[in-house]
């Protein structure tokens, strides 16, 4: 019998959801119970809100929209890393 049918029969569907609803929930209990904002978390909110309404990468500043150029700086290798605000949107 191939792989791909003795994973498609039965007992495989019976557990893989529960396996996967019990991730889901654990994760939305860790979401929950203990929420994360680093200091930096507004300004990528902000780049990637912007980002996503007007197709702009930057910020607001006076009531204008302003293009930015800043990425975060990975100090362990002393490089910078491509934005990952598009992540976020």
């Amino acid at each position: 019998m191939p792989l791909l049918e003795m994973m498609l029969q039965r007992p495989f569907y019976k557990h893989i959801a529960p396996a996967l609803l019990v991730g889901l929930g654990l994760r939305l209990f860790f979401i929950w119970r203990f929420p994360f904002a680093s200091g930096d978390t507004s300004f990528y909110e902000e780049l990637a809100r912007n980002w996503l309404d007007h197709g702009i990468y930057g910020l607001t500043s006076n009531g204008h929209l302003y293009p930015s150029d800043m990425r975060a700086r990975d100090v362990s290798h002393n490089a910078c890393r491509p934005p990952h605000d598009i992540l976020l949107s």
